[in-house]
């Protein structure tokens, strides 16, 4: 059984490792999100990057404008990869992850998907 590993993240460890079958997540700092994904389970995978909300942040600005609060901020779209699975699909966030390589994990996944 040969594999190899992409880490995204080395405190706390974050890393997908690419076995024959499929691949197995390990994520210290999230307990569900360790786990193996079988590549037969999978149709598709893909990466939204963290992106402003600016439609909550306008109408956070808004609020404060018309209020004495002034404490505003801007509302932000967490970035993930989503894996599409025929039981269901999920969401697996990538904070403290270079873009860079988490399009690596994905464009890995789909070139394995399109094997098969």
């Amino acid at each position: 059984m040969s594999s190899d590993k992409i880490v995204l993240r080395l405190k706390p460890l974050f890393e997908f490792e690419f076995l024959d079958n499929g691949i197995r997540i390990t994520d210290d700092s999230e307990s569900n999100t360790n786990q193996f994904i079988d590549f037969e389970e999978i149709q598709e995978v893909s990466y939204a990057p963290k992106s402003l909300n600016w439609w909550l942040s306008f109408l956070n600005i808004l609020l404060i404008f018309f209020s004495t609060h002034n404490d505003y901020g801007l509302y932000n779209n967490k970035g993930g990869i989503r894996i599409s699975r025929k039981s269901k699909d999920i969401i697996i966030l990538t904070k403290n992850c270079k873009d860079s390589d988490v399009i690596k994990v994905c464009e890995r996944i789909n070139a394995r998907l399109k094997k098969n």
